[in-house]
């Protein structure tokens, strides 16, 4: 590889005279990182196979200690009347904007990493509410109800309006329990720390089912693969919000869910019948919690898809690295 024609910009992006990259074309190639060279060669001998544009970005490493340079090269070949081939093109110095590049990528990798800390702040108290109301409120009202009973036991002979004040007290306190099983579950599903994931995404299908009366038909074989806790908590609370929407906004009679994985990741797809989104819709910042769904993924690595038209029902698609990544 040689150099005909070398700019006069050359000294003040490489450190080097022009009189001595254009004598020793090597010299400059010299200053790309040896990991990023093979790269380098690979995508010049693909334009020289293809005859494309050549396109590499990377950095350069000035001699005498001088700071590190990000460049863009784009050239253009042509084959000669030799047969060899010449390409054409510049040589850009990027370095303001790789830099300002970086600063963005560690900007948002810093809010991730807040947000995944508040995420599990969050989860933490969840979990830590839900205990204190199983065990605190949850023990009084199982005490009440003991107390009722006994009541009823002994008031056998009691005044018809008092018998009925009591039966009603313990439906109350019937519903009063009920309620705080049901809050507790929200707060800290225990089926999936105790079952799994599978089982607690059935649970929750049942329960949707139940409310909605739509069919939820739930395709999660029980594999015995092991899911990190984060990863199948992330899981599970995107398809609660994904129920939540499908329940608030789709109309849907039908739902179905699939649970799968291969080498990679864990995919989960949830698909309603009902009555779709536009691409308007789709577009819109806040668009049925689908940046935080979106968020939540990719805090793990993952990432989320959300496909829809008018009338066509909702595909909505979750996949997350098996093993943890943030993003």
């Amino acid at each position: 590889i040689s150099f005909s024609y070398v700019s006069q910009g050359c000294e003040a992006l490489t450190g080097l005279p022009e009189a001595q990259v254009r004598a020793d074309a090597e010299s400059f190639f010299r200053l790309v990182p040896a990991p990023e060279r093979t790269h380098l060669s690979a995508t010049l001998d693909a334009s020289a196979a293809q005859f494309t544009t050549w396109n590499w970005a990377g950095r350069l490493l000035p001699p005498h200690g001088a700071n590190e340079k990000w460049i863009n090269i784009r050239a253009r070949p042509r084959r000669l009347d030799s047969g060899e081939i010449l390409w054409d093109g510049l040589v850009f110095d990027d370095t303001q904007g790789r830099l300002a590049q970086l600063e963005v990528e560690r900007s948002r990798e810093e809010l991730r990493a807040l947000s995944r800390h508040l995420q599990t702040i969050r989860e933490e108290e969840k979990a830590r509410i839900a205990r204190e109301v199983h065990d605190e409120l949850g023990s009084t009202l199982t005490a009440l109800k003991m107390d009722l009973d006994w009541l009823g036991e002994h008031l056998e002979s009691a005044p018809g309006p008092i018998a009925q004040k009591r039966a009603t007290m313990g439906k109350l306190v019937e519903a009063a329990v009920a309620a705080t099983r049901r809050i507790v579950t929200d707060l800290r599903p225990s089926i999936l720390d105790d079952l799994g994931l599978a089982a607690a995404l059935r649970w929750q299908a049942t329960e949707f089912a139940k409310h909605t009366g739509a069919r939820v038909d739930v395709d999660a074989p029980e594999t015995g693969l092991h899911i990190d806790r984060d990863i199948a908590l992330a899981l599970f609370r995107i398809f609660q919000e994904t129920l939540t929407n499908v329940a608030r906004h789709a109309r849907a009679t039908e739902v179905a869910v699939k649970l799968s994985s291969n080498d990679d990741a864990l995919i989960l797809r949830i698909r309603d019948n009902g009555v779709g989104l536009s691409e308007d819709d789709l577009r819109k910042p806040t668009s049925l919690g689908i940046r935080g769904m979106r968020e939540r993924a990719r805090q793990l690595g993952g990432d989320i898809s959300v496909s829809a038209e008018p009338g066509s029902g909702t595909t909505v698609i979750i996949s997350i690295p098996r093993s943890k990544r943030a993003a």
